[in-house]
């Protein structure tokens, strides 16, 4: 039933996924929960909380490096022969994860962040700076082959 939802819960009272419910040896009971039933297991998670700063970092490198055992390893009849192919393939599936194509993770700002001096620096050398007001996320993996040296007009 589509919508619907069953509640696990043992001999001695505690809600389970029905995964580990399977795996226990009491008896237990199937049933759909009572508005009781989710005031119970509501008031048993944690709290709900931004991920820390750790979290995020190590989310977003694990999840690169998910895409490097990618690259370095598939196959099939329309696979990148070169290596140019499968670099050019990961920086695409790196820049979507930055512009937020990716599950699981939110887009992320690309913005500069030049030294604190570098806008006087550049300014009395009459030369270009960059700006910090800027971000450069977004679209990074629809215009990226734009730039690409090598490609073919």
């Amino acid at each position: 039933m589509t919508g619907s939802w069953i509640a696990v819960r043992s001999s001695n009272d505690e809600f389970l996924t029905l995964e580990s419910a399977l795996l226990e040896e009491d008896e237990i009971e199937l049933r759909v929960p009572t508005t009781e039933d989710w005031e119970r297991i509501r008031a048993s998670k944690p709290e709900s909380r931004a991920y820390t700063e750790e979290e995020v970092r190590e989310m977003f490198l694990k999840h690169l490096w998910g895409l490097v055992g990618y690259w370095e390893t598939v196959e099939g009849k329309d696979s990148p022969k070169t290596v140019r192919d499968r670099l050019s393939g990961l920086m695409h599936s790196m820049l979507v994860t930055l512009d937020g194509g990716s599950m699981g993770l939110p887009g992320f700002e690309v913005r500069p962040h030049p030294h604190e001096t570098d806008q006087s620096y550049h300014q009395e050398r009459g030369e270009n700076w960059f700006p910090t007001d800027v971000d450069i996320g977004g679209s990074l993996h629809e215009v990226m082959y734009r730039f690409d040296p090598k490609r073919k007009e």
